[in-house]
């Protein structure tokens, strides 16, 4: 359906932002309108690089030519670019170059964090674990799968809603994926970093062990002695 939210939220976009025509919400039902168009708000070289943000592509070899073609989720696409206009100080008529590459980089990944606090951290050190390879690629499961680790079928449902988490059918079962691969640099880091403390506190534990048994040694030696 093209009433989908995935495509109403760009086009929301595109009339609100680009071009600037929105509804008065003191009057519904556009009796009265906002105009405030902001034409020139993004040029060439920065919605190249918004796409290359969003889609991971390499910016030294794509170009908006359809070379290479590149398919945009525009779920994404769309939180991308509305947070982004957050950022933008009133002074600024245009998003630049610059905004995208100091303020743009952490815009899906604060969305990554924001999503999951809502969902129990088992369960999401268990989906993180499982739906990406160690080669930063997507993959998938059987929700049954997930279920039977602890994941419930709300916290899917709602990761699922946020648009975190793709779910369809295959073989008579229904599986889960992360929505999109530029989610996978995130999750491995965040994998990456999980790895490190749990081997520092591993570390920690059999240090603080040694020095118990160090300890009781010296108690057992100097019972002995006395």
């Amino acid at each position: 359906s093209f009433n989908h939210y995935a495509y109403g939220c760009v086009c929301e976009w595109i009339w609100e932002t680009a071009a600037g025509i929105a509804s008065d919400p003191t009057t519904p039902g556009f009796k009265h309108i906002i105009m405030k168009p902001v034409p020139g708000l993004v040029e060439q070289s920065v919605a190249k690089a918004i796409i290359c943000k969003v889609t991971g592509a390499d910016p030294n070899t794509f170009e908006i030519d359809d070379n290479p073609e590149l398919e945009v989720d525009s779920a994404i696409l769309s939180l991308y670019l509305s947070e982004l206009y957050k950022k933008k100080s009133s002074q600024d008529r245009t998003i630049s170059l610059d905004m995208v590459e100091q303020q743009g980089s952490d815009i899906i990944s604060d969305f990554y964090e924001s999503t999951i606090k809502h969902v129990s951290t088992d369960a999401v050190h268990f989906l993180e674990k499982r739906l990406v390879t160690k080669e930063k690629r997507r993959d998938s499961i059987y929700i049954d799968q997930a279920l039977r680790h602890g994941v419930s079928e709300e916290e899917i449902a709602y990761l699922v809603e946020q648009r975190l988490l793709h779910e369809y059918t295959w073989r008579e079962g229904r599986r889960i994926e992360f929505a999109h691969d530029v989610l996978c640099p995130i999750v491995h880091a965040r994998l990456e970093k999980r790895t490190v403390e749990e081997e520092n506190r591993r570390k920690e534990e059999l240090l603080l062990q040694a020095q118990r048994e160090k300890r009781r040694l010296r108690f057992a030696i100097f019972g002995i002695l006395t």
